[in-house]
């Protein structure tokens, strides 16, 4: 990345203004058998290597995928779409430090804080070597919320867990998941305990939106124990709802 480049990235950024996302948690691991993954799993391993097989690609088309990730974060809004496009320039180039930095933020305006913590710390001894003051300091004060965020979603998830699990107390289990969910929309662990809860509390409508929300999220990750699961208890909220 140029020195030009360099500079206009950090513009933008200035010209965008600071946009950050917040308290969010991680899925942790109890001593009792649940259903549910880790906040973001990871997708299905591809088994067709040779599909990744791709030519290098120039400068020219890493800054044009840098104007598009940087369109999508800063003027469409779209901070999935564009962690998506920096992505793709890392994959091909993964010691590029503009995709690494957007990439980085992309993750954390998504509130995806598992993410964007590693990326965060991926990105850091980049900032160090490059002597970046201004990127260093924001990427340590990043790391840091973003840990101290974790650890408080941590805690609300055991509650919630001992709540539901433990009290049998699915309502306010329910409202708990619910927290951590709206701090990280994507936690998967919170999402499927969330629906299982909402369905112990009677809240079948509630319930069965969240069981379908949860089998969206199974598919995409092939975890087919907790697509059956899902969609039986789509099933039987179905029928109690149907019932006169």
């Amino acid at each position: 990345m140029t020195k030009r480049d360099t500079t206009t990235m950090k513009q933008t950024l200035i010209n965008a203004g600071i946009l950050t996302a917040l308290f969010v948690g991680l899925w942790i691991a109890l001593d009792i058998p649940l259903r549910g993954y880790s906040s973001t799993p990871e997708p299905p391993t591809n088994e067709a290597p040779e599909a990744l097989q791709t030519a290098a690609p120039s400068s020219q088309n890493h800054e044009a995928l840098m104007n598009d990730g940087l369109d999508l974060l800063y003027t469409q809004n779209d901070p999935n779409a564009a962690a998506s496009t920096f992505s793709d320039i890392l994959a091909q180039d993964a010691a590029h430090y503009g995709a690494s930095f957007q990439h980085a933020k992309a993750l954390d305006m998504a509130q995806d804080l598992e993410a964007s913590l590693s990326a965060w710390s991926r990105f850091l001894p980049m900032a160090e070597a490059s002597r970046d003051g201004e990127s260093l300091a924001w990427a340590t004060e990043r790391i840091d919320a973003l840990s101290a965020a974790i650890n408080e979603c941590n805690a609300l998830m055991e509650q919630g867990v001992s709540l539901l699990h433990t009290e049998q107390n699915a309502h306010a289990a329910a409202e708990l998941f619910s927290t951590v969910l709206s701090r990280w929309p994507t936690h998967y662990g919170a999402a499927y305990q969330r629906a299982q809860a909402l369905e112990r509390d009677g809240q079948a409508e509630t319930a069965k939106n969240a069981w379908e929300q949860v089998m969206v999220q199974a598919q995409q990750i092939d975890a087919e124990n907790d697509v059956a699961a899902a969609r039986a208890a789509i099933a039987r909220l179905q029928a109690a709802t149907s019932e006169p």
